[in-house]
């Protein structure tokens, strides 16, 4: 992603199983899609779409996360126990370290080959 991109709807959020449960109830018991939408916290539009679909979306676009949240937990207490022990990180050390972390844990990532450093976008994201 661009360092400089803005989302257009900031307030966009994924809508889950249980929401869409949760509105199926509500409108078995009498109540209107709009009405369901509101009470569970979604726009109508996506309850519809997600009633006439029969699922619920897993993303909220193309661009999927490179590390789960435990892989992140684990790299930053890593920069913690560093920074503790006096051995401070710079932004391009910290890239670099990132790079080799995916490297050496095979997971897929869309980082620079060449240079074998992480984005600044993805250093900036944490």
């Amino acid at each position: 992603m661009p360092r400089k991109y803005i989302r257009k709807c900031p307030d966009r959020k994924v809508c889950t199983q249980e929401q869409t449960d949760k509105a199926k109830q509500l409108i078995g018991e009498g109540k209107s899609k709009r009405a369901a939408a509101e009470i569970v916290g979604i726009n109508k539009s996506t309850l519809r779409k997600r009633l006439k679909l029969n699922s619920t979306a897993t993303s909220m676009g193309r661009y999927q996360q490179t590390f789960t949240r435990e892989q992140e937990e684990e790299i930053y207490n890593h920069c913690k126990s560093s920074d503790e022990s006096f051995y401070g990180l710079t932004l391009n050390t910290l890239r670099k370290l990132v790079y080799k972390f995916a490297e050496v844990n095979e997971i897929e990532n869309r980082f620079d080959k060449t240079t074998k450093m992480a984005g600044k976008d993805w250093v900036i994201l944490i």
